[in-house]
């Protein structure tokens, strides 16, 4: 099993007023690329998936694609770990419909999501 880490995208970040989303846009199809060149079966998201706690529609956009066109790779699961710029609410929204594609959220870690988080990571199939 191959798996890829990835961290602090900041979906929607501003450099100097200015909108950086062809660079994630171009981040984004990268990452898929390399998911299916490298033939990776597991994606780790580790925090800071957006750059503020409420994003801009573009940017939840881009992030809901990316969800979408990993679930048509070889990637078999992935895991979406909420960090400190990212609203809990915002990241659990789908968390219920993005189950069945094998793609798990976790927007606010608490104990027992910890606990989940790591008995998903030993055992993916459950």
């Amino acid at each position: 099993m191959k798996i890829l880490h990835t961290s602090d995208w900041h979906l929607g970040h501003q450099l100097c007023k200015h909108s950086r989303s062809e660079e994630h846009r171009l981040f984004i199809n990268w990452l898929l690329d390399i998911i299916e060149n490298k033939n990776i079966s597991m994606i780790l998201i580790s925090g800071d998936i957006f750059d503020s706690g409420f994003p801009p529609n573009y940017a939840l956009a881009q992030y809901y694609d990316f969800l979408r066109r990993l679930s048509d790779t070889c990637c078999e699961h992935a895991i979406v770990v909420g960090g400190n710029h990212d609203m809990p609410s915002t990241l659990n929204a789908p968390r219920d419909i993005l189950k069945y594609f094998q793609i798990h959220v976790f927007g606010g870690l608490n104990r027992i999501l910890t606990i989940r988080l790591f008995q998903f990571m030993i055992n993916p199939v459950n």
